[in-house]
């Protein structure tokens, strides 16, 4: 399948889903970044690399009709997310306060616990944008240590590849 640069229907979509290396990409507990031009198939794919991942058994927690440039909101979505997956769409039009508080909870559910300590949520953390990165990067709109941290395995619908930020995303 060669989707090019044309939004892909239902079917490409599906087609896409059903490739092995997102069906692994699924099962790794990493951050993905879904890029597709229609909210539907980024909300689609989240979706899908929930119920394919070790959280799946979790809550699966949208952002959708959220308030995300709230920081007691986000902190809030983050925890009722605990032991399931996180989907905030629209990435790229965070504050760059959100974009400090997202960063800020990322490294709070990465760090290890002792079993004294308060615990953060655990959380997979999936987001999505409707365009590739590139412009915000040029402006500096968008956080650049965020954006390494968010895209560890990037799904692209919109040109239809799936790329890991480094050959082991275990490593990475």
């Amino acid at each position: 399948m060669n989707p090019g640069s044309r939004e892909m229907n239902g079917s490409d979509l599906l087609g896409l889903l059903e490739d092995d290396e997102l069906k692994l990409a699924a099962r790794l507990h990493v951050p993905v970044l879904i890029t597709a031009e229609n909210d539907r198939a980024r909300a689609n794919a989240a979706h899908f690399l929930h119920l394919n991942g070790v959280q799946a058994k979790g809550p699966f927690v949208s952002s959708a009709g959220r308030d995300t440039d709230d920081d007691v909101a986000l902190r809030c979505m983050f925890e009722e997310a605990h032991g399931g997956t996180l989907f905030i769409d629209d990435i790229v039009k965070l504050t760059t306060k959100t974009q400090m508080e997202l960063f800020a909870l990322l490294g709070e559910s990465l760090e290890p616990q002792s079993s004294s300590e308060a615990q953060p949520a655990r959380v997979r953390l999936i987001t999505g944008a409707s365009r590739h990165f590139a412009a915000e990067h040029a402006i500096a709109a968008f956080s650049e240590p965020l954006f390494f941290r968010l895209n560890m395995i990037h799904v692209d619908l919109i040109s239809g590849h799936l790329r890991a930020r480094h050959p082991n995303p275990y490593i990475a």
